[in-house]
């Protein structure tokens, strides 16, 4: 009988013990955790050649007149190679660059080019 009494009181405490960390709000379990490391924040330049080019502005560019002067500009002095329509060549050509602060453009690289003159009439 000693025994039973014995075990009861064990299962009794046990239960206590379960219900009573069951009732302590979240807000008071304190954790040993490390602060997490700043998130790397990318940096909005590249240097190229010494200089730094920024790959976003303030306040971006816009054409003189706007976007639809830009689409009329583009219209009236592109010049589709000869060699291109004689050849039936269709596609894009990636161009790289960079505005200067004055508005030139600079450091023109071709990145991907469809050949029969394209190439030469984007760059």
């Amino acid at each position: 009988m000693k025994k039973i009494v014995t075990v009861f009181l064990l299962l009794i405490v046990s239960a206590l013990m379960n219900f009573a960390v069951a009732q302590t709000p979240s807000s008071e379990v304190k954790l040993d955790v490390p602060p997490a490391a700043p998130a790397d924040v990318s940096k909005d330049y590249t240097m190229i050649n010494g200089e730094r080019v920024y790959t976003k502005a303030d306040q971006m560019p816009i054409f003189p007149g706007g976007e639809q002067a830009l689409f009329n500009f583009i219209h009236s002095n592109i010049k589709y190679p000869v060699e291109a329509r004689a050849n039936n060549v269709q596609g894009r050509v990636f161009v790289s660059f960079t505005i200067g602060r004055d508005g030139t453009v600079k450091n023109v690289h071709l990145l991907r080019g469809i050949g029969s003159g394209c190439d030469e009439a984007a760059l």
